[in-house]
């Protein structure tokens, strides 16, 4: 499904709903707490919302017969979001509400808890906060879920070519069982979806939920040194995502971009001729050097020389061919 049909389809699931505010606002409320976000009463449930199981959503998704619409994949993203702070929950039906009330106190939970709130469930959204973030903008991050899962990638012979799919930026885990689904819609029969992470809270919370969906796994290394990239030597690489960059989490810079690819590029190489990446590239800008970068697989997203240890904000993303400008990413999914 291309942007604007993918686009299209979560904004008309989204319509008419008093739900849109949590949905879209709760990340960015959790990173300004001014006011808190309500949680829609009870009888606000969004007409797309449906109690299923996680698991359910992620089989349904797998099925290639199946189209990634808008209702399905806030589905997958909203229990996915419930499921990463509640151990057991991808195997259980649930509520809007109780997704909403937790929406909810994930938008003040750098604050002080309020009366009502369970202290360890505020706790591990604290502990988990920065994964916790990618997910919480639940429009935006499932218009980035659905691009993953709706690549197409070539399927090659079983028996040397499983399918390949690496994050080097994973934080929540969404884009590795995005890429887990991704293989079985084009219908491979074995993949390998890894993520790689540094934050030993998230990263342990994030291993956990994707082993309980069969899913994919992390791996606790960091993704800027060669050496971590050692299991995939010697072999094709049929997808590359990086979770941060995809979702637009903060800056780019030679931690969190440049060295990682650069590492990638580096331990990978021609196992990366036929990858897709997501994004396909970043329009970056810095404003100390008021300058601007686009990076792509091309330059293995590498700024210009001289610029490796620069700052750079995120201006805009790279997909199907097109920018999508950064303060149109979910903007656009709400009526």
């Amino acid at each position: 499904m291309n942007e604007a049909r993918l686009q299209t389809s979560i904004k008309e699931a989204l319509d008419g709903s008093t739900a849109s505010a949590l949905l879209s606002g709760a990340g960015m409320q959790a990173r300004n707490f001014t006011t808190a976000l309500e949680a829609p009463a009870c009888g606000e449930c969004p007409a797309f919302y449906r109690d299923t199981p996680l698991i359910s959503e992620v089989e349904q998704l797998c099925d290639p017969a199946v189209l990634p619409d808008g209702a399905t994949l806030l589905n997958l993203v909203l229990k996915y979001f419930h499921a990463y702070v509640h151990d057991g929950a991808h195997e259980q039906s649930v509520s809007y509400g109780e997704i909403a009330t937790l929406l909810a106190g994930f938008s003040r939970h750098q604050s002080m808890n309020e009366p009502g709130d369970d202290p360890e469930i505020m706790n591990r959204m604290r502990n988990w906060s920065g994964a916790l973030r990618c997910l919480a903008d639940i429009p935006r991050a499932a218009f980035i879920a659905g691009k993953v899962l709706g690549a197409g990638v070539k399927a090659g012979p079983e028996e040397t070519c499983p399918h390949l799919a690496v994050d080097v930026g994973a934080a929540s885990g969404l884009l590795v069982l995005a890429s887990y689904v991704q293989a079985h819609r084009n219908r491979f029969t074995r993949s390998v979806p890894c993520g790689f992470m540094v934050d030993p809270l998230a990263g342990e919370r994030t291993a956990d939920l994707l082993r309980s969906l069969d899913a994919g796994s992390i791996i606790p290394a960091d993704p800027s040194r060669p050496g971590a990239y050692a299991s995939i030597y010697g072999l094709k690489v049929h997808f590359v995502a990086n979770e941060s960059m995809a979702l637009l989490q903060g800056g780019i810079g030679r931690e969190n971009c440049f060295a990682r690819y650069g590492a990638l590029f580096r331990a990978a190489g021609k196992g990366l001729d036929e990858a897709v990446f997501l994004p396909e590239g970043v329009v970056a800008h810095c404003s100390g050097e008021n300058m601007s970068a686009l990076l792509t697989p091309d330059n293995h997203f590498q700024p210009p020389a001289g610029y490796e240890n620069a700052s750079f904000s995120p201006q805009g993303l790279l997909l199907d061919g097109e920018i999508l400008p950064a303060h149109r990413l979910g903007k656009d999914l709400l009526g």
